[in-house]
């Protein structure tokens, strides 16, 4: 079984195991998240298709809507600045 690391944590995924069947096992729906793979974002499209491998390093960042809280309340990393990587000031999508 190989071992990956999600969001910073260790995880042991099943042989063939894909990016779509981690998302299954973590209880999310793949299109409320946006997932980064050996440090590239994942289109969506190819989540059944990457098999995850050995030592894979993975981001999972879910999305949120409403309340005006804006991106750190998403709990979305950010970078100088304090925006999140491709939100417009003000809000994510605002």
């Amino acid at each position: 079984m190989p071992n990956v690391t999600v969001n910073g944590e260790p995880r042991e995924v099943a042989a063939g195991a894909t990016v779509l069947d981690l998302l299954t096992d973590l209880g999310r729906h793949p299109r409320t998240v946006a997932v980064e793979h050996r440090g590239e974002i994942l289109p969506r499209d190819r989540y059944a298709a990457t098999t995850l491998q050995e030592g894979d390093r993975l981001e999972v960042v879910g999305f949120v809507q409403g309340g005006g809280q804006g991106v750190e309340a998403a709990g979305l990393r950010t970078g100088r600045g304090g925006r999140a990587s491709g939100v417009k000031p003000g809000g994510a999508g605002n």
